[in-house]
């Protein structure tokens, strides 16, 4: 069985370099001509939107094909996180093992804190809502105090990822692919971190690229600004969506603050597997804040009580940016079945 597994992983690791170097060369080698003969009876492409989701598409081949082949350049640490997955899934194929008991756990101290911390942000905004709605309309500017807090927190959290992987890297601590999914949360809190401060554009001011210029409604250097297109069920037209940034979050929020409960509760075998895969897991505390930030109204819902739209957006980024900062936290220095430090 042992040689199986072996065998299994092997034809694994060739796939790898060999998936990631024919995407790296797609993107490559692929360039308008190739897509327009593909999607344009002419074979020309004329909307400069339609350009901009080739130019992403392929960039994002490449960049994909590199994360790949950054992959397999560990192949050794690889080897032994799958090792580390199959022992943890075997330590919780029995039903005796809770699945609560696999999320990290906090002392009260720390519980009742973060609490307080979401109960007087919520006082807060209660408070700003029914005497002061000015207040939150001078907080939630363009690079304002709202911006710059999500901004900080989404960096304070990638760099305590980073310092959590080369931790685990350096102590040779294996806990299943956990490594793996957090070198991704990594990037994605740099994403969005990035595409807050315009990639710099906001304090460095350099200039648009022409193409992005032409497609982003905000003129910005970004790529949440940029609309997407989609058929509607009423004309069966194609349709330009913006803001569809704004949504995307409500369901991230709703995963993590809905969901994850849910399957815990509901679904006890599928949260013993996320643990045994080593998905970050958020603590219940951190699922409260999650679900918060997801039932916090849209922005069309309250458009008619602030004189701006995007109000609501930027409050539920803010408090999603300290869930993300807490869950890090809670895996870097909360306890869980293991009752080790991780």
């Amino acid at each position: 069985m042992q040689k199986n597994n072996l065998t299994n992983f092997k034809y694994f690791s060739f796939l790898i370099p060999v998936f990631g170097v024919i995407c790296i060369l797609f993107g490559l080698l692929s360039n308008e001509a190739f897509f327009a003969n593909l999607i344009s009876s002419d074979g020309q492409i004329k909307e400069a939107l339609y350009r901009t989701y080739i130019h992403i598409f392929r960039y994002g081949c490449v960049f994909f094909g590199v994360c790949v082949l950054f992959i397999f350049c560990f192949k050794s640490i690889l080897k032994q996180d799958w090792k580390s997955l199959r022992e943890r899934l075997k330590m919780v194929s029995s039903k005796k093992v809770s699945a609560q008991s696999l999320l990290p756990q906090s002392s009260k101290a720390v519980f009742y804190g973060i609490l307080a911390l979401y109960l007087m942000f919520f006082l807060f905004l209660g408070w700003s809502f029914c005497y002061k709605r000015s207040l939150l309309v001078s907080m939630t500017v363009e690079n304002g105090i709202t911006e710059t807090l999500t901004v900080l927190f989404y960096l304070g959290a990638m760099f305590m990822t980073m310092g959590l992987i080369w931790t685990q890297y350096r102590q040779k601590i294996h806990r299943g692919m956990q490594k793996w999914w957090l070198i991704g949360f990594a990037l994605f809190f740099l994403l969005i971190s990035g595409e807050e401060t315009n990639w710099g554009q906001t304090y460095l001011h350099y200039k648009t690229p022409e193409l992005l210029e032409e497609s982003n409604f905000q003129k910005e250097m970004g790529l949440h600004n940029i609309p997407i297109l989609y058929i509607s069920h009423k004309d069966n037209e194609v349709h330009h969506k913006a803001y569809w940034a704004n949504y995307l979050l409500i369901g991230i929020a709703a995963i993590f603050g809905i969901i994850s409960p849910i399957i815990f509760f509901v679904f006890p075998s599928l949260g013993r597997f996320l643990w045994a895969v080593g998905f970050p897991l958020p603590s219940r505390i951190v699922q409260a804040g999650f679900f918060m930030a997801a039932v916090i109204p849209t922005d069309q819902m309250m458009k008619v009580y602030f004189t701006r739209t995007n109000i609501p957006s930027e409050l539920r980024e803010l408090l999603c940016a300290i869930c993300f900062f807490l869950l890090i936290w809670h895996i870097c220095y909360a306890r869980n079945l293991e009752n080790e430090k991780l």
